[in-house]
């Protein structure tokens, strides 16, 4: 499933995919007598990041002009926190590793939806670090 897509200066979060989901996750249908709770708008909706991130690259990566691509996996609960920020592919440059970890872990996400309950699961985040 695409998310949400995010623009970050210096660098871009290209894309936002779900990864898997836990099985104590599964939704549940969420009715009314029969049809969808009246206070649910939408019944599915994507996990997306609710700021828009700003950073810059490190002093050393622009001095010595390192560009790459992090892939990051980011563990979501069912309130959108970031329960885990984990390193999927390198980008070759441990500095700009730590940098998407780190704008990971000052994001701040909104859970997906399914059946009109949020639930929790496992998105990948893809930054590109560009000069």
């Amino acid at each position: 499933m695409n998310m949400h897509l995010a623009r970050v200066a210096p660098f871009v979060l290209l894309g936002f995919a779900a990864v898997s989901r836990s099985a104590s996750a599964a939704p549940a249908a969420v009715s009314l007598n029969g049809s969808l709770h009246a206070s649910c708008r939408v019944a599915a909706t994507g996990a997306a990041i609710t700021d828009t991130l700003y950073a810059d690259r490190p002093q050393i990566a622009e001095a010595e002009h390192l560009t790459g691509v992090s892939v990051l996996r980011i563990d979501l609960d069912e309130t959108g926190r970031l329960e885990k920020a984990a390193l999927l592919t390198s980008s070759g440059f441990p500095i700009l590793d730590n940098t998407a970890l780190s704008l990971a872990r000052q994001a701040r996400f909104v859970a997906e939806t399914q059946n009109c309950v949020k639930v929790a699961g496992s998105y990948r985040a893809t930054i590109v670090f560009t000069e």
